[in-house]
């Protein structure tokens, strides 16, 4: 939906995406960024940990696992 300044506002009525008093509202462009900069996030914090095995050799004998309950959009 369009909010008031035309700008895509994220929500099925066209609220935007935020509190209830409006002070953290986000617009739909807003809310999309903020969702692929967590994928980043997310993909940066593995790496570490990845790199963090490997320094201490421990790689090789550790499996890793992680899962996501597939938020909203995520």
């Amino acid at each position: 939906a369009k909010g008031p300044d035309g700008v895509p506002v994220a929500g099925k009525s066209g609220e935007a995406v935020g509190d209830e008093a409006g002070k953290n509202a986000k617009t739909f462009p807003a809310w999309v960024r903020q969702v692929n900069e967590c994928a980043l996030a997310v993909d940066e914090g593995v790496g570490k940990v990845l790199a963090a095995l490997k320094d201490s050799g421990q790689l090789d004998d550790t499996l890793v696992v992680y899962t996501a309950d597939q938020g909203f959009a995520m």
